[in-house]
């Protein structure tokens, strides 16, 4: 009889903790998609930044600059193929945005900071200040 309740006991502890297990699994799990979904938003709400301060540069024209601020997220920006607008790309996500002028991409790299000027009439965008 002590044998068979101590079997019974050890059966409902190692269902108790294989329920654990599968529960910490699955909240890994969420919490690894929350982190995705909240990386593709903010590089999108980045890249949107980064165009309308490109497009901002464009209209006012031969020396304008402006600084961003970014995340800290490392991602790439390129140039579309007619170079009037920019994508970024981290991992799976990718953001595009259309600009009003042409833009060219010195670095493409960016993580902290995004510099863009206009220089004869070009609209300049890199990682690095303008010297």
């Amino acid at each position: 009889m002590k044998a068979q309740i101590t079997i019974e006991s050890l059966l409902i502890a190692a269902i108790g903790i294989s329920l654990l297990i599968i529960a910490a699994v699955a909240v890994s799990k969420l919490s690894s998609a929350q982190y995705s979904i909240h990386q593709n938003s903010l590089i999108k709400n980045q890249l949107l930044q980064i165009a309308q301060s490109a497009d901002e540069i464009c209209v006012l024209g031969e020396g304008n600059s402006r600084t961003i601020l970014l995340s800290g997220y490392g991602f790439r920006i390129e140039a579309t193929a007619n170079s009037k607008g920019i994508i970024a790309k981290k991992n799976e996500t990718v953001a595009v945005a259309n600009l009003l002028c042409p833009i060219e991409i010195l670095e493409s790299d960016f993580s902290s900071h995004a510099y863009l000027w206009n220089e004869n009439y070009n609209v300049i965008l890199s990682s690095q200040p303008p010297t």
